[in-house]
């Protein structure tokens, strides 16, 4: 009698035997992530896997990502950590609030070691990056936050790579849209919102935020952030 077993997506294994093919659902622990600015003085740790993956292509997030970089990310070997994928998308992982600690620094506020952009003088949303070397870090809406994903490394040490390509999103907002690689799309899919909606439906109505709710680094006032000029219009 011979059995082997095939791992498919880290939730289902097929065993093969004499018997034929039996599909078994298994339970796989979540990836236990920390978050690393490039100089290592900005870190954040996460007790879940992210809610979905992803590399946006609009020139709202690739603008505030390449901002960053031109203006405040650091070169060298502690040098900051740039969002932008290369393929020029900006990298984001999300994770629900309540699941985010980040880590203290004797001496200084949360709030003290980050500053903010928005794109544009009615920009809403706001981009943060850590001071101390200029890795972008997040941008937060409700109790939703996406980290750059070129920052995320699992327990390991090794960064994270999501199991299946992110899918690039946002493809015909893009300044190059012919460059955007595949699996892509031109705005955010079905998919993407079964997955979002449930968590936006808690933060609604007050949840999900856990001890992190009202942190100014978190949800800063968008007339505080830096503007990021609009070049395209």
């Amino acid at each position: 009698r011979r059995s082997t077993s095939v791992t498919r997506k880290n939730t289902l294994t097929l065993e093969v035997n004499a018997r034929g093919v039996t599909l078994q659902t298994i339970t796989m622990s979540p990836p236990h992530l920390t978050f690393r600015c490039g100089c290592g003085n900005f870190q954040a740790k996460f007790n879940s896997g992210p809610v979905w993956d992803t590399t946006c292509h609009c020139h709202s997030c690739v603008a505030a990502s390449r901002f960053i970089d031109e203006n405040y990310r650091q070169k060298g070997d502690k040098g900051g950590t740039s969002a932008l994928s290369n393929e020029g998308g900006s990298a984001m992982s999300f994770f629900e609030l309540s699941g985010i600690s980040f880590l203290a620094q004797e001496g200084k506020r949360l709030s003290d070691r980050v500053g903010h952009v928005r794109v544009g003088e009615k920009g809403k949303v706001v981009r943060t990056y850590a001071k101390c070397c200029g890795t972008q870090v997040m941008h937060c809406e409700m109790n939703m936050c996406g980290f750059n994903r070129n920052g995320l490394y699992r327990e390991d040490g090794m960064k994270y790579l999501p199991e299946e390509p992110p899918l690039n999103i946002m493809a015909k907002f893009a300044f190059e849209p012919a460059k955007v690689p595949e699996p892509k799309a031109n705005y955010v899919t079905v998919s993407v919102l079964a997955k979002v909606i449930p968590y936006a439906a808690k933060g609604l109505v007050g949840f999900g935020y856990g001890e992190l709710k009202g942190e100014k680094a978190v949800h800063p006032d968008p007339s505080e952030a830096e503007v990021v000029p609009v070049t395209w219009e």
